[in-house]
């Protein structure tokens, strides 16, 4: 039987691999009662739209090199904000939902 301090070193140690390891598969890691895992992947089992799939989706209709890319809020509401460098160099600003994953105007 473990002490209450073992069974804290336990936990903390499952903690620690359990973040290391999602944040590099970017997948949800499940331990016992504990859902231990990315923002990203707390997003997807909410139905939203990630930054990664975003960016992927602006990539595609655009044709153009991600400048960068970020979440944010305009007026209180949440939207995704990705600058895109065109192939005639100018530089375009898309705003996405999160909620929708739709383009926003």
């Amino acid at each position: 039987m473990l002490t209450g301090k073992q069974k804290k070193i336990v936990f903390k140690s499952v903690l620690f691999i359990g973040l290391g390891v999602s944040g590099l598969t970017q997948q949800p890691i499940n331990v016992g009662l504990f859902f231990i895992g990315t923002v990203e992947a707390r997003e997807q089992q909410r139905g939203s739209t990630t930054l990664d799939q975003a960016v992927a989706k602006v990539r595609k209709e655009s044709g153009g090199r991600i400048m960068s890319a970020e979440k944010t809020q305009e007026n209180g509401v949440p939207v995704i904000r990705i600058k895109v460098l065109l192939g005639d160099g100018r530089v375009r600003t898309y705003r996405v939902d999160p909620r929708s994953g739709e383009f926003l105007r």
